[in-house]
């Protein structure tokens, strides 16, 4: 599995070189593919390889195996040797940075080569055209395209990358412990405070049960409670009495996507915890002005907007996270203990899947489970596959596009609905719900004139930015990310042509103005300018951002890329 493993590295490495750089020749083949050639000034030679490049959105094919070229002399290349060669000619002030990338792409590479491994007698599964929502959300086999190290993991054994990974089907039972009330921060917007819904997880379960109400409940991740046992403060509690450990048990939870968020189809409830683990491009612990800001968007959701987006789309729900629990040390919120509890108001059995699942390439044959989708509802309507892709592209434009869309021209409510935040509901082949889950993304224009209007309450702890600042990042997120990488997907698929699909889009985006009449300044701003903003991932490792500690202005690089809407029109 090495050898898949490392070719996946290789393309997911020149996918963001062949974007964010351009320090590269294209030379045309006979075959109208190119020869994709970079020179390594440290070596004197060259890198080579050949690529497909789809005509409007760019998009490379990459057809390995790759050479080293000197002189006369034509070495194959080992993939990831040749990401270290192409890595060195990159420049970075900061040489512990540097290092760091590497390791994390070969860390990456590792856990890729795992995953296959444990995956290889079922990979097929990921691809049909129906599963469950945790068997969704575990399907993410080789991740983002556009990320250097999309699998590196950071502070996990081996065995626990096997036993808390998504991609190895991972499950587990939780950590529990009492905690005495005076080292507690809890809230809950919910019926049920954090001490009752734990409660709940362990009714059937014959524990030591401490009856002093001094005390409350508290559930933790496994790996979570070995790091904080590891804390002086920690320590100290446990000497004190103030907290008092119970263990592993109760029902079993598992990693979702996102790998610190787990899910209990048995509870039918998310829980998000703080795992200092460096996973792809952040150390993913949850801070105390997180809590604050779910409990904003709780608030925003169940106030007003709600009822709101229920009689507009109907088909469109926003995943909120309601109730959030942690350990006080000096009085103040320990973030590595926060639990954060997300709302779960769907049938587990339900096929609810991240946008992310339905455009990644199976590793050994490159289909997609949207190819899967289209196939199926082609072969049972009796209609041709190009009938049944347009149906399709339809279709998820209107569940998944218009309802985010409306609110941003309407309120300039922006949610950051990138591929694995936005997931869609399928029956038959076909999306007929749409859910975004993400309390910390969203943003909102600042003084916007409807947003004033709406009494929607105090926002304040979100995102609040200049019209243009949101919009950029709403256009990268939301436009780029998701809508361009299903058009990119379903285009891969042979069924229909890249233009085809934009000119749809754009056909949808014209109709919507007419349709809905509001503020039309994003839709004509996307369908005409030249560049559309792309965030440079391997850029961004260089620089030595972390994207969750970073502020919000400076949490990433961004580049431009051809706006292929404007080269269509």
């Amino acid at each position: 599995m090495n050898k898949y493993a490392n070719r996946i590295t290789l393309k997911n490495f020149l996918n963001c070189y062949y974007r964010e750089f351009s320090n590269y020749e294209l030379s045309q083949n006979n075959d109208g593919g190119y020869k994709f050639n970079i020179f390594l000034k440290s070596i004197d030679a060259s890198f080579e390889t050949n690529v497909k490049i789809s005509p409007i959105l760019k998009s490379p094919i990459w057809e390995l195996p790759c050479y080293l070229v000197k002189q006369d002399e034509k070495i194959k290349l080992d993939p990831l040797e040749a990401v270290f060669l192409i890595s060195k000619e990159l420049e970075s002030s900061n040489v512990i940075v540097f290092d760091e990338l590497l390791e994390r792409i070969t860390n990456s590479a590792t856990n890729i080569a795992q995953i296959l491994h444990y995956r290889k007698h079922k990979i097929d599964d990921a691809f049909g055209y129906e599963n469950s929502f945790i068997t969704n959300e575990q399907n993410l086999i080789r991740g983002h395209r556009l990320q250097p190290d999309p699998k590196s993991r950071e502070g996990f054994s081996k065995e626990e990358f096997v036993q808390y990974s998504p991609e190895t089907n991972g499950k587990f039972q939780l950590y529990y412990m009492y905690i005495s009330k005076d080292i507690l921060e809890s809230q809950s917007l919910l019926e049920k405070n954090t001490d009752e819904i734990f409660s709940d997880f362990l009714k059937n379960e014959s524990i030591y049960y401490k009856s002093d109400k001094d005390y409350q409940l508290f559930a933790v991740h496994p790996w979570q409670a070995k790091y904080l046992a590891k804390h002086d403060e920690i320590q100290k509690y446990k000497a004190q009495k103030k907290i008092i450990d119970i263990g592993i048990t109760g029902p079993w939870f598992y990693p979702t996507t996102s790998v610190r968020t787990v899910y209990s189809p048995q509870a039918n409830i998310m829980l998000k915890f703080s795992l200092n683990i460096a996973i792809t491009n952040s150390v993913r612990t949850n801070l105390a002005k997180e809590c604050n800001r779910s409990l904003t968007v709780h608030k925003l959701y169940t106030n007003h907007l709600q009822i709101i987006l229920n009689n507009e789309f109907p088909f469109f729900k926003l995943i909120t996270d309601p109730a959030y629990c942690a350990i006080k040390v000096n009085n103040k919120v320990f973030d590595p203990s926060i639990c954060i509890i997300r709302s779960a108001n769907f049938n587990p059995q339900d096929d609810i899947a991240c946008i992310a699942s339905l455009t990644e390439p199976n590793p050994f044959n490159e289909a997609t489970r949207i190819g899967s989708l289209i196939q199926y509802f082609s072969v049972h309507n009796n209609i041709s596959t190009y009938e049944a892709t347009i149906y399709w592209f339809e279709t998820y434009l209107t569940v998944a596009i218009t309802p985010i869309l409306w609110l941003y021209s309407k309120y300039g409510i922006a949610l950051e609905a990138h591929q694995q935040n936005l997931l869609v509901k399928l029956e038959h082949g076909l999306p007929v719900e749409s859910y975004y889950r993400d309390s910390q993304g969203y943003y909102y224009i600042k003084n916007h004139p409807e947003l004033k209007k709406a009494n929607f309450g105090d926002i304040s702890s979100l995102c609040g930015e200049s019209e243009d600042f949101i919009d950029h990042h709403f256009c990268y997120y939301f436009v780029v990310n998701q809508l361009l990488s299903v058009i990119e997907a379903i285009t891969n698929t042979g069924y229909i042509s890249e233009q085809d699909l934009i000119k749809i889009t754009i056909d949808f985006l014209e109709g919507f103005l007419e349709k809905y009449k509001t503020c039309d300044k994003f839709i004509k701003k996307i369908l005409n300018i030249d560049q559309l903003p792309l965030k440079a991932n391997l850029r961004t490792r260089l620089s030595g951002l972390d994207e969750l500690q970073a502020p919000l202005t400076n949490q990433s690089i961004y580049v431009n890329t051809n706006n292929p809407f404007k080269e269509v029109i």
